[in-house]
């Protein structure tokens, strides 16, 4: 390849991620308008074996693993939800666990939404959601 080639082809990677970049400072415009940009990211904890389901909300990048031998409140699990998360973890022992990010860079409303949403599809594929039911 000659040097010309090779100079060209930088040029057209960094116009590729100068477009790509325009494209996020839009979309982070758009929703921050809209109301719906936050902080909080969206996230599950499946246990493989028994198919069971624990849905959570955390701030911050860094995704917490709830499932880790602490006594105490995990990062990401509320007060209210941490009673049923520790007896759903106990019953289904301490592996086969597997947990993924489903959303991020919510706002609260949109994450309260999207959590009720995700659990509400998890119950009706017939997956037993360790999240208590709230009235």
């Amino acid at each position: 390849m000659s040097k010309q080639a090779k100079q060209n082809k930088v040029v057209d990677t960094t116009a590729k991620w100068e477009k790509l970049r325009q494209l996020r400072i839009a979309e982070e415009t758009s929703r921050r308008a809209s109301g719906t940009w936050g902080e909080l990211m969206l996230g599950e904890v499946l246990h493989h074996d028994s198919g069971s389901v624990f849905v959570h909300t955390w701030k911050g990048s860094l995704r917490p693993d709830p499932v880790a031998g602490t006594t105490a409140r995990a990062a990401g699990v509320s007060a209210a939800d941490w009673p049923a998360f520790v007896a759903w973890k106990d019953s289904c022992g301490g592996e086969g666990f597997r947990s993924r990010v489903v959303g991020w860079n919510l706002s609260e409303d949109e994450a309260k939404r999207a959590k009720e949403a995700l659990i509400a599809s998890h119950r009706a594929a017939g997956r037993e959601v360790a999240n208590p039911v709230r009235a």
